[in-house]
């Protein structure tokens, strides 16, 4: 939820800290509360805000093009609340924003830019590139990556500043063990209580800004799934219908078969053999269409690849059990062939 600070009443940057601050305190006194922080702009909000930094031992490419890199301010608990995860050094302390210390957090993807595999903690970045007056930046911690942008665009590097001289409009992030709407109320309450005068925009689960980024990619996969599941029911459909012919036009064979002692789950086996070969061929030439195709849906996958073995296999026996399935009905109707009736109609 976003948090507006008046700037009539909140001037100057410890005000707006020190309000942050005590606000953050009382939401995680409440029990309900599991952690809670502040970040300047929330993943997948659509916003972003770079700035320029050079890295201590990193030359870039072109040094005379400043590498803008997308920068957040947060409180010490921010990254608990949205479970971004420590990979090595530490979070942000409160007194790292009391005493205004030069310091900060990288993203993972930012520390390979920059270093590669080597530890970072204890290198240094410094805003505004290497002829600027700014201080540098002591590397305290590495983070997880953030897909801030989406989904389709990937994670994308970070630089994090402790919450030391926080903006007038903030967002609160916390991590709840209610419902939803007592998060909000608990939210509610803890900024009423500090000052009735500030309000609450847009209280949202990050869940729901997830489903936001990814809307167009599940109407299209939605899409696809209905015309997938059409296809199916088609393809069994049209197993049915060619193994009931074919079984119609081998009564009187089936007869013959039955009248000289060969036993119904033969007849049953043969049937559910012949259509099983027909299935599993077609099923081959599937997979082997399906391999180069799947690149067309690359961009409506996240987290699997699109030559991903296991999905392959699930696919490949869920065809397999709809194929026999249908050769079923005809198969069980061929053992129930009689004999006589059979070789009359001849």
């Amino acid at each position: 939820a976003r948090v507006s600070l008046p700037p009539d009443r909140y001037q100057g940057g410890q005000s707006r800290m020190q309000f942050y601050h005590q606000l953050l305190d009382d939401l995680q006194a409440r029990p309900a509360v599991l952690s809670a922080g502040v970040v300047n702009l929330v993943p997948m909000s659509g916003n972003t805000s770079d700035w320029s930094i050079a890295a201590e031992g990193y030359t870039p490419p072109d040094p005379d093009v400043p590498d803008f890199i997308q920068y957040r301010i947060t409180s010490s608990d921010y990254f608990k609340a949205l479970g971004i995860p420590l990979i090595s050094g530490r979070y942000f302390e409160r007194r790292d924003a009391l005493e205004d210390r030069p310091v900060t957090i990288l993203s993972q993807s930012l520390v390979r830019k920059y270093w590669g595999e080597e530890e970072a903690v204890g290198r240094r970045i410094k805003p505004g590139g290497l002829n600027s007056s700014s201080d540098w930046l002591t590397v305290v911690g590495v983070v997880g990556d953030v897909y801030h942008a989406g989904a389709r665009r990937g994670p994308i590097p970070i630089w994090y500043r402790p919450l030391n001289r926080s903006w007038g409009s903030m967002t609160l992030v916390l991590r709840g063990s209610g419902e939803p709407n007592q998060a909000v109320k608990t939210l509610s309450d803890a900024l009423h209580r500090l000052d009735p005068e500030v309000p609450l925009h847009q209280p949202r689960l990050m869940t729901e800004m997830v489903a936001g980024t990814l809307s167009q990619e599940r109407f299209n996969t939605s899409l696809l799934a209905a015309f997938s599941v059409l296809a199916l029911i088609l393809a069994a459909v049209g197993i049915y219908g060619v193994i009931s012919y074919s079984v119609g036009r081998r009564t009187h064979e089936i007869g013959i078969r039955m009248a000289v002692g060969a036993p119904r789950q033969r007849i049953l086996l043969q049937v559910l053999r012949e259509g099983g070969l027909l299935v599993g061929a077609g099923l081959l030439l599937g997979l082997i269409a399906a391999v180069p195709l799947t690149r067309f849906m690359e961009s409506l996958l996240f987290g699997v690849g699109n030559k991903d073995p296991f999905t392959f296999l699930v696919i490949a026996a869920v065809l397999l059990a709809v194929g026999l399935a249908a050769c079923l009905g005809p198969a069980r109707r061929a053992t129930r062939v009689n004999p006589i009736v059979a070789l009359r109609n001849e």
